[in-house]
């Protein structure tokens, strides 16, 4: 089933114009078309440039950055901590628990819809792409508003990494817990 969508993506991309931000970042001011969205790309790329001048990373862990850092890096590693490790191995745990593997394989599959069903709601409710939701000022995917404008991708490369650091002890035990012959 997962090697359905590859196909309809590959073929998919020839069909995607090039982002104007990118184009504005590679120096292909005629290709991106839009002047005032352009204008404001621009102006904006030249602001981040010289905001980030002279930072590093060690900035992130001073003053005020540092509680910034810390609340981006705990988003990201509160999606290891939720479960997400057991829930690749859901149908060997529901197997481990006593059901059988037409049910379990069918719990696995409910699984996943109502993670995909719950993800919807969010959407819809918190203001996903093309839903607004004006009483909430910050949807879930706001992380990138975190950290200030000067730090902001030295932020996210380090709390994506502590993520990254977290998501491995509980990536490689959780196989261990649940094999027959590794931890009982």
């Amino acid at each position: 089933m997962q090697w359905i969508w590859p196909p309809f993506i590959i073929i998919g991309t020839f069909f995607v114009p090039e982002s104007p931000w990118w184009l504005v970042r590679k120096g292909f001011m005629e290709e991106a078309n839009v002047e005032d969205q352009v204008a404001l790309i621009k102006n904006t790329d030249d602001l981040e440039k010289s905001e980030s001048a002279g930072t590093n990373y060690w900035n992130c862990f001073m003053g005020a950055d540092l509680r910034r850092t810390g609340i981006a890096s705990v988003s990201y590693q509160a999606q290891c901590w939720c479960g997400t490790a057991l829930m690749g191995y859901s149908v060997q745990f529901y197997e481990r628990a006593g059901l059988s593997t037409d049910n379990s394989s069918d719990m696995n599959l409910s699984q996943s819809a109502s993670v995909i069903t719950a993800l919807l709601v969010i959407l819809v409710t918190a203001g996903g792409p093309g839903f607004a939701n004006p009483g909430l000022p910050y949807p879930p995917w706001a992380i990138t508003e975190v950290p200030s404008t000067r730090l902001q991708l030295k932020t996210i490369v380090l709390a994506r990494n502590f993520s990254n650091i977290a998501r491995f002890p509980n990536n490689t035990l959780m196989p261990r817990k649940l094999r027959i012959h590794s931890w009982n």
